[in-house]
């Protein structure tokens, strides 16, 4: 699929980062550090119906 539309998917991305990201989270104390962390990666956290997009 990527190599069709000449971007990175979101999973791949993830997937090069993954380890970074799940760290940086984790050693958020709370949810404005949680926002920056992914910031940093950009990734956002959007509030949607009832969850998290």
């Amino acid at each position: 699929m990527e190599a069709h539309q000449l971007e990175q998917s979101f999973h791949s991305y993830f997937q090069s980062y993954k380890t970074e990201i799940i760290e940086a989270i984790r050693a958020a104390s709370s949810w404005p550090e949680v926002y920056q962390a992914m910031g940093q990666h950009e990734l956002k956290l959007k509030p949607r119906d009832n969850g998290l997009v």
